[in-house]
Formats: structure tokens, sequence, C-alpha cells
């Protein structure tokens, strides 16, 4: 959903105008049934009329790219987060089969998918899977999500989630390794249901 601001210079002066929100793929109509909140908005030049288009989606920031992994996990300050990085090539290899990638400035990624948001413009590849040490945790992302996986997180060991799709470990040796080896294994196997994926 969004909506954009289109000047209309026939309103008098001084009165409050709207913004509309309607869904992606609306006309350009002030009025519809796809109209989905209409807001009284003031501002200091009141002479604006509001109006809904379907604008393109917006790239994602994260990309891969030809980046060297081992050259990052190398430069990684924290001596500990870099032997579970390492420790975590070998886990991911494991688990995917599949080489490691670049995505951004910190996350190693496997495989891919064509990510479309349902509730904002972003569009883009992401990794199927992948994890990123960054200063506060070692962050593994689960894309599927972690509703099928409550079992095996209750085996997993001292760790927190995000109410998406990440899990967040402190090191390595706090978890029990072949349940996050399973946990991973599953979730690429879900994604690949899910989605045309790359490798």
């Amino acid at each position: 959903m969004i909506a954009i601001y289109r000047q209309r210079a026939d309103l008098q002066y001084g009165r409050p105008f709207y913004i509309f929100i309607c869904e992606a793929g609306a006309k350009p109509l002030k009025n519809n049934s796809r109209t989905l909140e209409r807001r009284r908005i003031s501002h200091f030049q009141q002479k604006h009329m509001i109006e809904c288009y379907n604008v393109p989606m917006a790239e994602l920031k994260t990309k891969k790219h030809a980046g060297s992994v081992t050259a990052f996990i190398k430069a990684v300050p924290d001596e500990q987060k870099r032997a579970d990085a390492l420790q975590l090539l070998d886990i991911f290899k494991k688990a995917t089969g599949m080489k490691p990638a670049m995505w951004g400035s910190s996350i190693i990624g496997y495989g891919s998918y064509h990510y479309k948001s349902d509730r904002s413009t972003q569009e883009g590849d992401w990794p199927l899977t992948g994890f990123s040490p960054r200063k506060a945790n070692l962050t593994i992302y689960i894309m599927p999500g972690f509703k099928s996986y409550s079992m095996l997180l209750e085996k997993l060991g001292k760790h927190k989630i995000s109410g998406g799709s990440c899990i967040y470990i402190n090191k390595l040796s706090d978890i029990h390794v072949p349940t996050l080896t399973k946990i991973i294994k599953d979730s690429v196997k879900e994604m690949q249901k899910r989605y045309v994926t790359g490798k």
C-alpha cells in the first residue's frame, strides 16, 4: 500500500487536505472501493490534494556480491566470533550443500529466492539461509520463521529469536550444533517448496 502527494492549485488555501491509503494496484482515484483509509492531514500549505498511485516496488538494499567470505570472517575483530563464524561455515555447508556468498556488508548467505513483501514496497533477492557474526551476537537467518521448529528450538540451547526469522546466539558452545544443523536443513527445504530458488 502506498500514497503519494500530487499538488492541486485549485483548492482554497487554508483548507485541510487528506491522504488516501489504497490497495496496491489502485488507480489514481481519491474515492473508490479500494480506498482503505482516509486521513485528515494538517500542513502549513493546505492547498494540496493527495491521491493514490501504484508505485513500483523498492529494491532491497542488501544484495549478493563477489566479496570474499574468508576475508570478511578474518576481519571480524572478536576472536570468539571469528572462530565461531569459521565453524558456522562448516555447519551451513553440511546443512545446505551450497557455497557461501557475501550479501551486503555483513551477511554470509546460501542460495537465493525472490522476495516480494506483502506489507511494504520492498522486492528483490534474498538468501535462503545464512548468518552474520555481528558485534552483539551471532545471527542465524531461518527464513520460513519458527512456527514449524518449536520442538527443535527447545533442544537448541541458549538462544533468543526475533518475531521474524532470526536466531541470536552468543557463542556456539551455548547450543546443540546437530539441532541447529537440522533447523537450517529443514528451513532450506521449506523455502525451496515455497519459492523458485537459486544456488
